[in-house]
């Protein structure tokens, strides 16, 4: 199995020879091999990671970004989203991030690459 790493765990396929991660960087991670397969960077700095919708979803905690990682494990897409993004996760069909600065939950569709919605949830909400 192989899986990408910035704070949690997502699957995808094996696509490089061993690499090693610096700062501010994604890795894919065969575990298999026990090996760095790949490395994402430009991801800002990470905070979550969830898979889903044939992509897997980071959280640029420095540019207020979520991020969409396709299978070769380049970044394909950036989406603007609330203040603090640190939580992700992938369910019924959609991304949710978890706005920690602003308090908020936004709803993304990941066919459109667009925000449908914005709930305040309060202080703090994280993973």
């Amino acid at each position: 199995m192989t899986a990408l790493l910035a704070g949690g765990l997502a699957v995808l396929p094996a696509t490089r020879a061993s690499l090693q991660a610096g700062p501010n960087t994604v890795a894919v991670v065969d575990g298999s091999r026990n090996a760095v397969t790949a490395v994402v960077a430009g991801a800002g700095r990470p905070g979550g990671v969830a898979y889903g919708a044939g992509a897997t979803w980071v959280t640029d905690t420095a540019n207020d970004q979520l991020l969409r990682v396709d299978q070769a494990g380049q970044v394909v897409d950036r989406i603007p989203v609330g203040r603090g993004p640190m939580g992700v996760a992938f369910g019924h069909g959609e991304v949710w991030i978890a706005n920690q600065l602003d308090g908020t939950v936004w709803e993304v569709n990941p066919a459109a690459g667009i925000v449908v919605a914005r709930i305040g949830v309060g202080n703090g909400p994280d993973a």
